[in-house]
């Protein structure tokens, strides 16, 4: 199923879609395929195009980008988000799979400032799989951007439903 094929499926399609009506759940899970499949480039490509702010794009992202070795790319995505939504948690499995990555690359100044900056960032209580946190449902009563907990947040274009 996680094959060659279908990531050049996902994306014919994915290249034919309106990337501005598309749930984040699309990109999250052709980038994941992209990355399990050894092409985090492609992951990169696909999220860039979407752009939502949503967390679960920005796991498969940072691992993406931890995958390429962007490190500072990497840094200035977590500094963003802490300074957007700083109540941002983190699950346990992002960060395994992060610190995977990690192991194959030689220590650099970069490397080590993304990998403590990363250390910074609470860790969610609950303890699931990314493949999990991509199949979470969308709660409808609180709209496809957490405006809830970020004190920057101005953008209009998803509103919450309560």
């Amino acid at each position: 199923m996680n094959s060659e094929a279908q990531l050049e499926y996902g994306l014919q399609l994915w290249n034919k879609l309106n990337k501005e009506t598309q749930f984040f759940q699309s990109g999250s899970f052709l980038g994941l395929l992209a990355i399990n499949l050894g092409q985090p480039k492609t992951a990169l490509e696909i999220l860039e195009s979407t752009k939502q702010s949503h967390v679960t794009p920005v796991f498969i992202r940072l691992i993406a980008l931890a995958d390429c070795g962007y490190f500072a790319e990497a840094t200035k995505l977590i500094e963003e988000r802490k300074k957007n939504f700083p109540k941002s948690k983190i699950y346990a499995s992002v960060v395994e799979k992060i610190g995977e990555i990690l192991k194959k690359y030689p220590t650099t100044e970069e490397k080590r400032n993304f990998s403590k900056l990363l250390d910074t960032i609470p860790l969610h209580e609950q303890k699931y799989s990314i493949d999990k946190i991509i199949c979470f449902p969308i709660d409808p009563t609180r709209g496809l951007t957490p405006q809830y907990c970020s004190p920057n947040y101005i953008g209009p274009r998803y509103k919450k439903n309560r």
